[in-house]
């Protein structure tokens, strides 16, 4: 509606349930029934909007190149510095950011379980849970719930700060939600808890993205982007985020810590 509403010279967008009519122009690419990466598929409404060959497309872009990328301002930059100061974190601290919500409940993995990761975790990093105001109480319980209150703080975050947040991190850890989206635009590794959702459509593409995921019966199929139950919103136990065990997760933070060099992500100038 925004498209079609917005007094836009030109638009492109996905023939999407039919919401084609909102563009001058529109692909057909059913994203959530073919494989593929979901970054790829939104790529090829570029090129196809724009009528250039696969090879002027190439010749204009990082061929195969699907990560996003994201910029981050020098304010929102200095605004998240005095934040972690206040929060007894320096720019400086190793720092691992966990998103514990996700887009619905199907998605997300236990309270219970996040708090027994948090006392897992590698020593020498300082944890921040972010969400949220309506995820202040559970991430606070999460906390309260651990081992090691003593490192962690939890801090609802406007979307800007919570990036800025996310790509002075270390690591990120969270479900398929848009913090996992941001620390792949911002290169930070990742860890990825994916449940009802297809990975191979929406986690970050490299190595330093890891992911944790069980395919069961009622899982997607490869072409498909969503779970047999409706992306787990008919499912009545959630038992693919159920399957992921605590060691799991560690297992995976460890191969990222010892894979990989910190690199804090650089603040524009």
């Amino acid at each position: 509606m925004f498209a079609l509403l917005g007094g836009f010279k030109y638009s492109m967008g996905l023939n999407y349930n039919g919401f084609g009519f909102c563009y001058n122009k529109f692909v057909n690419t059913d994203t959530q029934h073919t494989a593929g990466h979901l970054a790829g598929k939104y790529a090829e409404v570029i090129r196809q909007g724009l009528d250039l060959t696969k090879e002027e497309f190439d010749a204009a872009s990082e061929s195969g190149n699907i990560r996003n990328e994201i910029y981050i301002s020098e304010n929102s930059g200095d605004a998240i510095r005095k934040i972690l100061s206040e929060n007894g974190i320096s720019y400086d601290d190793n720092i691992i950011s966990i998103q514990p919500s996700a887009g619905w409940k199907a998605k997300e993995w236990s309270g219970e379980k996040y708090s027994q990761l948090i006392s897992q975790l590698p020593s020498g990093y300082k944890i921040v849970l972010i969400g949220s105001e309506h995820d202040a109480e559970n991430n606070k319980s999460i906390i309260e719930n651990s081992n090691v209150p003593e490192k962690c703080v939890t801090l609802s975050l406007p979307m800007k700060l919570s990036a800025a947040l996310i790509s002075v991190s270390d690591i990120f850890i969270g479900s398929d939600s848009v913090g996992l989206q941001i620390a792949g635009a911002a290169g930070v590794p990742s860890v990825a808890l994916f449940g009802p959702t297809n990975p191979g459509f929406s986690n970050p593409p490299g190595e330093i993205h890891k992911i944790v995921y069980y395919k069961l019966f009622c899982s997607s199929p490869d072409n498909e982007q969503y779970c047999t139950r409706d992306a787990g919103k008919t499912c009545p136990d959630f038992h693919c985020m159920k399957s992921i065990q605590v060691s799991d997760v560690i297992k995976q933070v460890n191969s990222l810590t010892n894979s990989f060099t910190n690199k804090k992500y650089q603040i524009a100038e």
